[in-house]
């Protein structure tokens, strides 16, 4: 298909994706000065089936009217520019819409805040509620389809393929009512919808859920359900006013009935939330209403079934894997340095074997590697369940630096150590304390282990064995048990740290 031109005018330059019933490309209009973008729509039955083939004509024709009365009425959806068929096979030809689609926005483990969720979704109803009082039910409401202009930063509704009617069935000759095709999303598309007979309601069920999921930062499938009601359950991964709440518990009421029956009565109920509980505020510019509408950058701490034992493992493997790494890179740093001070003849060992500079270098050269591999590792793991925590890895070289570098430098007493270990403690709090107030106890905890470490407990006494091969075993044996149980305790401490009260 790439590189084709359709309907005489119509350049494909790139594959955009594929559904159920035919494929999406991008294509620029060979006939329009500075041949603009396009969105080209292609029809691609999958079965032979009449049925299937009507039905799929159906559809796209019904897209075609949709679109066309639709997107001439309203910003927010995109124009239609053509729609023909060309060897049997049937095309739609749309405004291209610059931008992002909410799924690059809405990301996992990002909660957004009561604010921003509020005015995004009002955004999308604004144009459902059109959508809806042209008696036209979307059906596949998700963040893929709904696209923010790069330009006005609007929400704009995608991907009418899935469209219908709101008189979904239609009476035959015979008396029998017509098949419908179930279209939709899981995780956004209700038990109705799923059985084949939509209503206005299900697009607000899908709307309603892409809130949660901005409020929650999970996935519509990671929520559980009630095994009595049905209903979703998400209030415990939230942080949201009873107000807002009780909206959107509303919106994504398992039973149809039960929910806003229009987007409008929905945005209507957002409209009197935001009058009722949030502050009364002075008009914003439109560049600033853009900033309203970002990811925020604070994270709740989680809840206590999502920091378990899953947790605990990959940041107790992680961490090893850290600290091993370190000290393999280190041993090859020396190996690499010794052979090229030897080779080259350079005299560097010989010259500074009695002075501090070397034990200063080394000092310094293990604690930033082992530092930067182990804030690597714990990074890879706690930005899964944590996020923006980039400073995590400087923070961990800054205290494996200076743990190190004080040693070397004299203060090797058990108090200096404590200092010391409190500063590096500190370090580590500085990045994640907006993310979670027990963080605070990082600090005690570096400042007791750094100065356990400075205290010989070894059970092992390698003079009364000297020339014997039993204290090289017995120190790494005490090394192993006693860095996993340090490991372990750090990893207990940190699981404990997010974990919401």
């Amino acid at each position: 298909m790439l590189g084709r031109t359709l309907g005489g005018r119509y350049y494909v330059t790139k594959h955009l994706g594929s559904g159920g019933f035919g494929q999406t490309f991008l294509a620029v209009d060979q006939q329009l000065p500075g041949q603009p973008f396009c969105v080209v729509k292609q029809l691609q039955p999958q079965s032979t089936n009449t049925f299937i083939l009507q039905t799929a004509k159906r559809l796209f024709d019904a897209e075609a009217e949709v679109l066309y009365r639709l997107g001439n009425r309203h910003e927010q959806i995109p124009q239609l520019f053509a729609h023909f068929e060309e060897n049997q096979e049937f095309y739609l030809v749309q405004e291209f819409i610059e931008g992002n689609d909410l799924s690059k926005e809405i990301l996992p483990g990002s909660p957004w805040s009561e604010t921003q969720v509020i005015d995004l979704l009002k955004d999308i109803l604004g144009v459902l509620s059109f959508v809806h009082q042209e008696n036209v039910i979307h059906r596949d409401i998700k963040p893929e389809n709904l696209i923010r202009h790069k330009h006005t930063r609007k929400i704009v509704l995608i991907d009418f393929g899935a469209v219908k009617e709101t008189v979904a069935q239609t009476t035959c000759t015979q008396g029998s009512s017509s098949r419908t095709i179930v279209i939709g999303t899981p995780g956004y598309m209700p038990g109705e919808q799923a059985a084949g007979k939509p209503k206005r309601s299900s697009d607000i069920y899908a709307v309603g859920m892409i809130g949660i999921q901005a409020l929650t930062g999970l996935a519509p499938q990671q929520l559980p359900e009630d095994p009595t009601t049905g209903e979703t359950l998400w209030h415990n991964w939230a942080q949201a006013s009873p107000e807002f709440t009780a909206v959107l518990d509303r919106m994504v009421r398992c039973h149809f009935k039960e929910r806003y029956q229009s987007a409008q009565e929905a945005l209507q109920s957002l409209e009197n939330l935001r009058q009722s509980i949030l502050p009364q505020t002075v008009p914003l510019s439109p560049n600033q209403l853009v900033s309203t509408v970002q990811p925020p950058s604070r994270q709740y701490p989680l809840k206590r079934s999502q920091v378990g034992w899953h947790f605990r493992f990959r940041f107790f493997i992680a961490t090893c894997l850290g600290f091993t790494a370190g000290y393999v890179i280190v041993f090859i740093l020396f190996i690499i340095f010794y052979s090229i001070d030897s080779r080259l003849r350079l005299g560097v060992l010989d010259t500074y074997k009695d002075e501090n500079v070397l034990q200063i270098v080394s000092a310094f050269t293990i604690g930033t590697v082992l530092g930067f591999c182990v804030g690597v590792a714990e990074w890879l793991v706690l930005k899964k369940w944590i996020s923006e925590i980039a400073w995590w890895i400087p923070a961990s070289v800054f205290s494996s630096t200076l743990t190190n570098a004080t040693v070397v430098l004299g203060a090797n007493a058990v108090w200096h150590q404590a200092i010391f270990g409190a500063i590096s403690g500190t370090a580590r709090w500085s990045v994640i304390r907006e993310k979670t107030p027990r963080a605070i106890w990082l600090i005690p905890w570096f400042a007791m282990s750094a100065a356990v470490d400075r205290l010989d407990l070894s059970p092992v006494d390698i003079e009364t064995q000297a020339g014997t091969i039993w204290p090289v075993i017995s120190s790494f044996t005490w090394l192993v048990v006693s860095g996993s149980m340090y490991l372990g305790i750090y990893t207990f401490i940190m699981s404990w740290i997010l974990r919401r009260q």
